[in-house]
């Protein structure tokens, strides 16, 4: 038993000694690549990194520094005035209530498709394409769109008095 132990705290000192080595070689020892110039090998062994290059700088991006501190904002008032020019009265989107959800939180989230698109789930508050909700209760939404209310309830039409 004595033995083994030995032969085991042998083997463990030896691979000890040689990570050192490896160590050693390999981190302390450490020379950098040098940069071969045309001076000769004197310059070499004084020199072990390449000197910076000189990047010329073209004067349109001094111009557009983002960082100086002289630059500032150019307002273009001949654009806004055309803009505001060519803007058409916006036409009211087409809202379909898909459904009403009770959610977690004992809120109702409103189930609305617009313009005949993927239905979104909007709650109280939220706004989506200048429409925002302003109300939901258990069977009507109560939606504001651009100032204009829009009630949209889940109740079905009754266009005949009569059923057939």
């Amino acid at each position: 038993m004595l033995n083994r132990q030995r032969i085991v705290l042998i083997a463990v000192g030896i691979s000890f000694i040689l990570s050192l080595i490896i160590f050693y070689q390999n981190v302390i020892k450490y020379k950098p690549i040098y940069v071969a110039t045309q001076k000769g090998e004197a310059e070499k062994s004084e020199k072990t990194f390449q000197e910076p290059k000189k990047v010329s700088v073209e004067q349109s991006l001094l111009e557009k520094n983002l960082f100086n501190p002289d630059r500032t904002y150019v307002e273009k008032a001949e654009e806004e005035e055309k803009t505001e020019e060519v803007t058409e009265p916006k036409q009211m989107p087409q809202l379909q209530l898909k459904g009403i959800v009770l959610n977690q939180y004992d809120e109702y989230v409103a189930i609305i498709s617009i313009n005949n698109k993927k239905p979104v789930m909007l709650r109280v508050g939220e706004k989506v394409e200048d429409i925002e909700v302003v109300e939901i209760s258990d069977r009507a939404v109560e939606l504001n769109w651009l100032g204009e209310p829009i009630t949209l309830t889940m109740d079905k039409i009754k266009t005949l008095e009569e059923k057939r």
